[in-house]
């Protein structure tokens, strides 16, 4: 009797490892799924070269008392070598 118990105990064991290496969970952990969550975050646009950019990486200039994102230095420097005017 104890014979078949052992057996059985073994048999339940290796099914259950087979299952979960041939089947794995499709299951997200609550933990994963936080880390892949897209935030989202304001876009600005490039008064020059119109491109939208996230204003955490936006080059930020005051102009006329008002604040103006750039995508780079270098379009901030074309906007100010074509007289650029801060838009209303």
């Amino acid at each position: 009797m104890f014979r078949f118990m052992v057996i059985g105990i073994v048999l339940i064991l290796a099914y259950l490892l087979l299952k979960r290496f041939l089947f794995p969970s499709r299951r997200v952990d609550d933990r994963s799924r936080d880390d892949r969550r897209i935030k989202g975050e304001e876009l600005v646009e490039d008064p020059q070269c119109h491109t939208y950019v996230p204003v955490s990486v936006a080059y930020r200039v005051s102009v006329d008392g008002k604040t103006l994102y750039f995508c780079s230095k270098e379009c901030y420097r074309k906007f100010r070598e074509k007289g650029g005017h801060v838009p209303d």
